[in-house]
């Protein structure tokens, strides 16, 4: 029992003591590996939609897929294990983060069926990967002033989006209603 605290001790430190150069080194390694997942699902819907890609190229930009998800899911893993109360970690903003950016690739495998009728939403939330960024405002201290400021004025940003959403709403229901089913408006989500 020992050995394993100790174990869990060491990859905390490993990865969430910022003080630490080998935490900050991964938050870097991970941002990075964020990034280049990101440019890599640019790249497959682009070039996918543009050229007919074949079965080989197409299965490139899966297997860098896998990869990619397989590291962001032993990440999690080792997060979530070596969090001192590891349903804390889960159900915090970063928890949700990391669970989100790993997600859409098992739902698309367990459920292809699912995965098929709704692959652009999938594609959509993969992009979900570059708020792993974020994560690296902790290791810069000019970025911590302008996320500071974000948190302390997070209520009037509320307040700006809700009423920008709801601007949004109304102009597409009035464009529902004004163009009409004739025009191609044939529900409210067109």
């Amino acid at each position: 029992m020992l050995v394993m605290q100790t174990f869990r001790r060491r990859i905390y430190h490993a990865l969430f003591d910022h003080n630490r150069r080998s935490a900050r080194r991964f938050e870097a390694l991970c941002g990075l590996f964020a990034l280049l997942s990101v440019v890599v699902i640019f790249i497959e819907s682009g070039v996918g939609t543009t050229y007919h890609l074949t079965y080989d190229e197409w299965h490139l930009f899966v297997w860098v897929e896998v990869f990619f998800t397989l590291v962001f899911t032993l990440e999690y893993f080792l997060r979530v294990f070596s969090w001192p109360q590891p349903a804390r970690y889960v159900f915090s903003l970063w928890g949700f983060i990391d669970l989100a950016t790993i997600l859409p690739f098992y739902v698309i495998m367990l459920w292809p069926e699912i995965g098929i009728d709704y692959l652009f939403a999938w594609r959509a939330m993969r992009v979900i990967r570059v708020l792993r960024i974020l994560k690296l405002l902790r290791l810069m201290p000019a970025l911590n002033g302008i996320w500071g400021a974000i948190v302390k004025s997070r209520h009037q940003l509320i307040l700006f989006y809700a009423f920008i959403s709801i601007v949004m709403v109304v102009a597409g229901a009035l464009m529902y209603g004004i163009e009409g089913p004739a025009n191609g408006f044939t529900t409210l989500s067109t």
